[in-house]
């Protein structure tokens, strides 16, 4: 079955990626025989769906993927290339560059009008546009106020989106347009660039802020609007996507949010109008995305801001601190935020009905019925996957609301428990022991409701799950070493093992993620910091570099077999190691760094440097070895893209481990078909990105320089994966 031409777009839609995920609970062997769907054919569907990439699959994503990447890069060189000012150089020929490359990708934008990577060109152009305007300042030495500059830029922008017709742009222009907004009023002010916080904002008259207020809600409402009209007259349109509205909302909360919280902790609330402004947009918020166009995402955003708030208050109206008062604040504080989980999940329940779930209903319907043409699905399957209750499938953004309000929760039980327990005066003598006892009490009561069918009780319980990890690695390090030592990473090592015994006691999929997270980011220095002092340093090398290797490695070996997890012993075990393996190696190159805080807790800033090297270097032979295992062994197609990418990755890796770590995550994020992973990998990219470009110890023009040879290489891999791998064949594919 050819199946290319159904792989022609960068990523699979949402509805195949979640019709997918249902269709991986009939793989299990429990199933009934003519509902169970056998692995062979589940990978077919897979392909077919676009989920799981071929070579054209890989082609549409990389040559998107890679130049968006590039182009970014060399805007960004561009500019600070223009920000070091290099006097060596005419002025006239700093324009002719700058113009030139914007004429460049105009060029590129005529030309390829109806491909993606015009579309990166024109975004890349828009963005270029700032530079230059910087560079006219710079030259001319105008003496014009910064908010001219951004003012300027915006209404460069704006033409643009409208020619364009991309979020990206509309979205650059609405930042750029708040930028120029602010910095005008700001530049009104006699404060400090480090006053430009949300207490600027409040600094503003009432008429001019809530002005602006006005303005954001009028600004989200027309773009609702256009949303509407979109999903009515054209679905496949770009004004669908919701991530633009969704940010545009979220700013609009916290900053009002910030304003109120502010005035509270400040106790200077000369006004009631900042509660009922918000109230308001809270409950027409509400009436809208409740009822008229569903979103949980967006009273997600509502409910956050209430908590916040709520918090703030909790904090404020005590006027007499002691343990008693200490005690309710804390236990005021879990219930607010288990209040909050429990109104989203009451809420995603509701909202999965099919009248109102986020997947179009005929979209899925006719996925189906094209799978059933092709013989992948029979008529049992597709009546089984059509009964599906998916209210228990939450959405990436619930999910990770919901895991830091259950870290939180975690935490401040924790902070009670302590405060339990020197109450009863058990922390005086015996510690360790009393916690010890203690967590253990709350980790029964924790895997009992972790085992229950309600979301709701298991949230609970995965929160005093975390309280008691946190509470039975601190008593067992008191038991170990009373006296809290600075920087005593061999005493934490027997978290290890508390760690590793409540992934298995603990039955629950996100909690496990966490811990073996925990003891990826633990087990990692480990063997360095036992043996380091009595081996050869090469000796020490030489092991560490295995031992990062040999995680890289298991967890590229789980990445590609997750098929089979569903027929194999301890399924959910597996699925941890899928998440929680990329999580540690990412917490590990963040503490591998030099100013991190995670590594001054930990091992202090002597021990980063080496660190570093060997996680780089264990990173890039672990994924080397991998792609020539899977290129040698099994001699399968898609080793044109993993032993180059594997190449190049780890190439990255061994003078910059998280970027190479980034680069792999988001292709693994392509593999897995997943939107929400490629959103939260590339946060993750660009973060590590911008912490270890401004720490990097060079001149500027050396950044610049090496920012615009990467986007050169980027735009050279990308045109290579346009000409190398093989084009779709046949007509495009709905989905």
């Amino acid at each position: 079955m050819d199946l290319s031409p159904h792989q022609q777009n960068a990523m699979p839609s949402g509805t195949a990626e979640r019709l997918c995920y249902s269709l991986s609970a009939l793989t299990d062997s429990s199933t009934a025989q003519n509902h169970r769907l056998s692995l062979p054919v589940y990978q077919q569907i897979l392909s077919y769906c676009g989920v799981r990439p071929n070579l054209t699959g890989w082609r549409s994503f990389l040559r998107v993927f890679l130049a968006l990447l590039g182009l970014l890069a060399l805007v960004a060189g561009a500019v600070f290339f223009i920000a070091w000012n290099w006097a060596a150089m005419p002025k006239m020929t700093k324009f002719l560059l700058a113009q030139l490359f914007i004429i460049a990708l105009a060029v590129v934008v005529w030309w390829r009008w109806y491909d993606g990577v015009a579309r990166i060109a024109l975004l890349a152009a828009g963005l270029s546009f700032g530079g230059l305007f910087a560079l006219y300042g710079q030259v001319y030495q105008t003496g014009a106020n910064s908010w001219e500059l951004f003012y300027a830029w915006a209404c460069v922008l704006l033409p643009l989106a409208l020619l364009g017709r991309q979020n990206a742009l509309w979205f650059c222009a609405w930042v750029i347009s708040n930028l120029a907004f602010q910095l005008y009023y700001f530049s009104q002010t006699e404060l400090f660039w480090d006053d430009m916080t949300s207490s600027f904002l409040a600094r503003l008259p009432d008429s001019i802020l809530y002005s602006y207020l006005i303005v954001q809600i009028v600004l989200l409402l027309i773009r609702e609007a256009f949303a509407e009209f979109a999903v009515r007259h054209s679905p496949s349109s770009w004004l669908v996507s919701r991530w633009c509205s969704r940010v545009m909302a979220a700013y609009l909360l916290l900053t009002l949010t910030a304003l109120i919280t502010e005035s509270l902790w400040a106790e200077n609330v000369s006004s009631l109008a900042p509660f009922i402004f918000l109230g308001v947009i809270l409950g027409a918020g509400y009436c809208y995305y409740r009822y008229h166009r569903p979103d949980l995402c967006m009273l997600m955003f509502g409910v956050i801001s209430l908590i916040a708030v709520g918090d703030v208050l909790i904090i404020r109206f005590v006027t007499f601190w002691d343990i008693g008062t200490l005690f309710i604040i804390g236990m005021l504080m879990v219930l607010l935020l288990v209040a909050g989980c429990a109104l989203l999940l009451h809420w995603r329940r509701k909202m999965s009905a099919p009248k109102t779930a986020e997947l179009t209903l005929s979209d899925e319907t006719l996925l189906l019925q094209e799978l059933h043409q092709h013989q992948l699905l029979n008529d049992a399957q597709v009546a089984e996957i059509s009964t599906f209750d998916r209210s228990s499938h939450l959405p990436w953004y619930l999910r990770s609301a919901l895991a830091v309000g259950c870290w939180v929760a975690g935490l401040i039980s924790l902070c009670l428990l302590v405060l339990l327990l020197s109450v009863t005066h058990l922390l005086d003598e015996s510690a360790g022991i009393s916690l010890v006892l203690v967590s253990l009490i709350i980790a029964m009561l924790a895997s009992m409701m972790l085992r229950t069918e309600s979301i709701g009780k298991r949230h609970i319980g995965l929160a005093w799950a975390i309280a008691a990890t946190s509470g039975l690695c601190i008593g067992v390090y008191l038991l170990v070493a009373p006296l809290w030592i600075d920087h005593d990473f061999i005493n934490t090592l027997w978290c290890l093992p508390v760690i590793a015994l409540m992934a298995v006691a603990m039955p629950d999929p996100l909690y496990r993620v966490m811990a073996v997270a925990a003891l990826v980011f633990l087990f990692i220095p480990a063997p360095a910091v036992l043996i380091g002092d009595r081996l050869p340093y090469q000796f020490t090398f030489v092991l560490m570099v295995l031992l990062v290797a040999g995680i890289v490695a298991l967890w590229l070996w789980v990445l590609t077999h997750q098929e089979h997890f569903w027929t194999m012993a301890h399924p959910q075990l597996k699925v941890a190691l899928l998440y929680g393996i990329p999580i540690g190696l990412a917490i590990q190159s963040f503490a591998s760094m030099p100013f991190d805080i995670l590594g001054e807790v930990f091992w202090g800033y002597s021990f980063n440097n080496v660190l570093l090297q060997w996680i780089g270097a264990g990173i890039a032979v672990g994924v080397i070895a991998s792609a020539l295992v899977h290129a040698l062994v099994f001699k399968a197609p898609t080793r044109l893209v993993y032993l180059p990418a594997a190449l190049v990755c780890g190439g990255i890796a061994i003078f910059a481990p998280g970027i190479g770590l980034g680069l792999m995550f988001l292709l693994a994020a392509r593999y897995q078909g997943s939107k929400g992973l490629l959103v939260t990998t590339g946060c993750f990219l660009m973060w590590y990105l911008i912490s270890w470009y401004y720490f990097l110890d060079v001149t500027l023009l050396y950044k610049s320089l090496l920012l615009l040879a990467s986007g050169l290489l980027l735009l050279c891999l990308a045109w290579a994966a346009n000409q190398l791998l093989p084009a779709a064949t046949g007509g495009a594919h709905a989905h």
